[in-house]
């Protein structure tokens, strides 16, 4: 038998997903259940089930976050997830193991039978799993929390994005400003070093939105808006390789 762990913070998704693992998946028993990865955490360290079924996004924490803190673990992991083709191109160029919602039958069984080549053995897919989620991390879109949960803003509407403190301030194509409660840095981290560069201390800019350079002792680049935006010196050269690459 594959022990099971269930985690998704809408308990109508567990409950459904439990359903068709009894109905199509017999060789599959679940044996806990969590709505958040603090409630998930320490019932994974106490079960050390063979397969996490894994929702991704979640109120307080993610799905990619709950794997970092077990990552010491022998488990397995399954995405079940809503993202979009982008992050789902992620999964696939690591192999990884994924189920999209609305959850189909057909597939679930596919996947558990994917699933069983690492039971029983110590090469389990959650290092690959923890490949994959930076790829996920830097595709396609952020993660914007609001008032009432979050929102995703399209990389592609991404204009640049300013340093504000301890915030962020995301300057979108026809002038949307959108504030973002983690630093400049942090939000750096997240995106794809290849789409979007420091240009200096204050600007974090994209780079396929960068009209032209204008020479100076670090110069400045002119968006498509026609946006001016200054070059730190320390900046300038690495700005060169990545735009004339």
């Amino acid at each position: 038998m594959i022990q099971a762990i269930l985690v998704d913070d809408e308990k109508r998704a567990v409950d459904n997903l439990k359903s068709l693992l009894n109905r199509h998946c017999s060789e599959v028993t679940v044996c806990g259940t969590a709505n958040s990865i603090e409630e998930a955490e320490p019932l994974i360290r106490e079960i050390v089930p063979d397969v996490i079924f894994l929702d991704i996004e979640m109120p307080g924490g993610n799905g990619f976050d709950l794997l970092e803190r077990i990552r010491d673990l022998k488990v397995n992991v399954v995405f079940v997830t809503a993202f979009d083709s982008f992050a789902i191109q992620a999964f696939q160029s690591n192999a990884i193991n994924y189920i999209l919602k609305p959850i189909d039958s057909k597939l679930l069984k596919s996947s558990v039978e994917h699933l069983k080549k690492f039971i029983g053995v110590d090469n389990t897919n959650l290092k690959v799993a923890l490949t994959s989620l930076d790829n996920v991390r830097k595709v396609a879109r952020i993660k914007v929390p609001t008032m009432n949960g979050f929102e995703f803003l399209p990389i592609a509407d991404i204009l640049y994005i300013q340093s504000n403190g301890s915030y962020s301030q995301v300057i979108l194509k026809g002038g949307k400003k959108v504030m973002l409660s983690k630093n400049i840095g942090k939000v750096e981290d997240d995106l794809d070093s290849d789409s979007f560069f420091r240009v200096h201390r204050e600007y974090l800019v994209n780079v396929k939105e960068i009209h032209r350079y204008i020479k100076g002792k670090g110069g400045q680049i002119i968006l498509k808006n026609g946006q001016a935006l200054p070059v730190a010196v320390r900046r300038k050269n690495k700005l060169m390789e990545l735009l004339l690459h």
